[in-house]
């Protein structure tokens, strides 16, 4: 029962015992050729199999949680993943992180908690990184993700990217260009 959309670069499928479909999101998965990917994407395969589906209460989901950072649409046949805007062409979805995996968490999760309870666990569950040192002059700080970092997530967090100034040498604005990779520079830099 394995659906692919080209439309989000997505395979969906319903796992034996669920009653949600699941989604693969195979951009980031696929994106950068190297060497290690074919392992790369065994693992996440493997993973995703091993932890299918959603936790069955809201005690066992909680400290799984993360938020996302994500284009506005999805593939309309899939059950409908619990998502609100969050910037100009972006909304806010939350994840319950597997160590190998995520799975997007449905508006019909089950648990009894309202929406915003859910987004503000995930939020708490995402620990803010912090860089030391003080630039002398502009730079680029680059995060790329390795997987369980969420950088573009962090720009959901209430002071985070302000919290870059001095790192950065000013006033610190973000560029996505893909899900796995954050780059901070200040506004008035030549970069």
């Amino acid at each position: 029962d394995a659906r692919y959309h080209a439309a989000t670069f997505s395979v969906s499928f319903t796992p034996d015992g669920d009653t949600v479909p699941s989604v693969l999101r195979l951009d980031g998965l696929l994106a950068q050729r190297s060497r290690g990917r074919r392992g790369r994407v065994d693992r996440f395969v493997a993973g995703f199999l091993r932890n299918p589906g959603l936790p069955v209460d809201w005690h066992a989901a909680r400290p799984l949680l993360r938020p996302v950072l994500r284009g506005v649409t999805t593939p309309s046949d899939v059950n409908a993943p619990l998502s609100r805007p969050a910037l100009p062409f972006l909304a806010e979805f939350v994840v319950v992180d597997h160590p190998d995996t995520m799975t997007f968490v449905s508006v019909d999760n089950g648990w009894g908690v309202d929406d915003d309870e859910i987004f503000a666990a995930a939020r708490a569950n995402l620990t803010a990184a912090t860089l030391l040192g003080k630039a002398a002059e502009p730079v680029v700080v680059q995060f790329v993700d390795d997987g369980d970092s969420y950088w573009t997530s962090h720009l959901l967090l209430d002071g985070w990217l302000a919290g870059l100034a001095g790192q950065v040498g000013g006033t610190p604005v973000a560029f996505a260009p893909e899900r796995g990779t954050l780059l901070v520079t200040a506004d008035r830099s030549d970069h």
